[in-house]
């Protein structure tokens, strides 16, 4: 994924317009989300890129912005944390989940990541080397994350326990 936040922006109009209100860009900001594209670039790969490249340039973090777009398969899902429930359904009601099938890798210098669809259609393996060798499947809506100044491999059910107790989404979502 290139976040080098320069143009030519890889969003569709009318996802990149709600966006940019939801997340109350300037006017200036809003007419730099055009459809643009490159002619070499798919454009369900070019849209995925310049959405998550806007969640980035409007504050969210790289994991949290991948998190938004390719949510866990949350709603019928009657063991899940309330507070993890909440923040997907946050998440829901500012966009329609990028449902695949897909295994996307993600990078920004800081993070590595990987995350597959909520299906799970497609295969994702990795392995984790350092003294001795672990082999691991991603499941899905699972995240591999590593951080780089850390020098971790975040646990994928830390990682979302701490975006879901980030902020009350579950007060916003009774408060509407």
């Amino acid at each position: 994924m290139n976040l080098s936040l320069s143009p030519p922006f890889l969003i569709l109009y009318s996802l990149s317009f709600s966006l940019s209100h939801a997340i109350s860009l300037s006017h200036g900001q809003r007419r730099l989300l055009t459809t643009r594209r490159h002619p070499r670039t798919p454009a369900s790969i070019g849209a995925f890129d310049g959405v998550v490249e806007l969640l980035v340039r409007a504050g969210r973090s790289l994991p949290e912005a991948a998190m938004m777009m390719i949510p866990e398969a949350w709603q019928n899902d009657q063991n899940m944390d309330p507070d993890r429930k909440a923040l997907y359904e946050y998440f829901s009601a500012l966009m329609e989940p990028w449902d695949g099938p897909a295994l996307i890798s993600f990078t920004d210098g800081h993070y590595l990541g990987a995350t597959l669809d909520r299906n799970g259609l497609c295969p994702g393996r990795y392995y984790i080397t350092q003294w001795e060798s672990y082999l691991g499947r991603l499941n899905p809506g699972m995240m591999l994350l590593v951080d780089f100044e850390k020098h971790i491999v975040v646990d994928d059910a830390a990682l979302k326990k701490q975006y879901a107790l980030a902020r009350p989404y579950g007060e916003w979502l009774r408060s509407v």
